[in-house]
């Protein structure tokens, strides 16, 4: 049986786009579906140019607050 494709858009830096992939795989593989994933280069904040802090551009755009729950957040949805 040949791959299903499966077209996936995402930002290499997005944590959640990683998460998700992971998550896809996991679940072709458990249910035993062949898969072919086509990665699409998708940038989620385009008027980022520099690679600086992630927590630092997060802080300003959520509020410093928020930071550590979105950091924590995404190791918990990591590790399931």
């Amino acid at each position: 049986m040949e791959p299903i494709r499966v077209d996936v858009w995402s930002d290499l830096v997005c944590p959640w786009c990683r998460i998700g992939l992971h998550r896809l795989r996991r679940v072709a593989s458990e249910a035993n579906v062949s898969i072919e994933v086509v990665h699409h280069a998708f940038q989620l904040d385009p008027r980022r140019t520099t690679s600086g802090s992630t927590r630092d551009a997060l802080a300003k755009k959520y509020g410093a607050a928020n930071v550590d729950g979105l950091f924590e957040n995404a190791t918990r949805a990591a590790q399931a």
